[in-house]
């Protein structure tokens, strides 16, 4: 049992070192390359970052922050649907929305205008806690990757109008 261990553990060993050799091997031949040297210490540094892991972390607050901006414009449809049906189906067609996703997202919210404006409101607060929850991630990510201290957010209420403008914008814009 013991002389299977140890052969164990020296095929292990050779298998390490045959690997350090290849690698050894595949870091030289990568210098050769222009810019090679620098793609290597690149991934270099994103490998001891935990790049996946942040990349993760960050895309998880994105779809975070996505679902209250989903709310609002499901009780702003529904809100618009109430006072005008005609031009809620013409805008969501012009959205690239089917008449039919306006009207099951109208629908979901109609049982009361009480209804629409509570998840409105529940959306619009939810909006500005993930909008800091993803601005957190992206500077512990930014400090992170840079090797500096995380930054401070400086402008509260332009943090949050930002990023909510630019994707209201570029969701009419669309």
């Amino acid at each position: 049992m013991a002389d299977r261990r140890a052969s164990r553990r020296a095929e292990v060993a050779a298998r390490k070192a045959e690997v350090a050799a290849r690698l050894a091997e595949l870091r030289g031949r990568a210098e050769e390359i222009p810019a090679g040297s620098a793609a290597l210490q690149a991934l270099k540094s994103e490998h001891d970052a935990g790049g996946g892991l942040i990349a993760g972390g960050v895309a998880f607050r994105f779809f975070l922050w996505l679902v209250p901006f989903g709310l609002i414009v499901a009780s702003i449809g529904s809100l618009w649907s109430e006072y005008d049906e005609a031009g809620l189906e013409s805008a969501a067609k012009e959205f690239g929305i089917g008449a039919a996703s306006a009207e099951a997202a109208s629908e979901a919210l109609q049982t009361s205008e009480r209804n629409a404006v509570l998840v409105l409101v529940v959306g619009l607060i939810s909006l500005v806690w993930f909008t800091f929850g993803v601005l957190r991630a992206t500077n512990i990510a930014y400090a992170l990757a840079w090797h500096v201290e995380v930054p401070k957010i400086r402008r509260p209420l332009s943090a949050i109008g930002l990023p909510n403008g630019l994707l209201l914008f570029s969701f009419a814009g669309s």
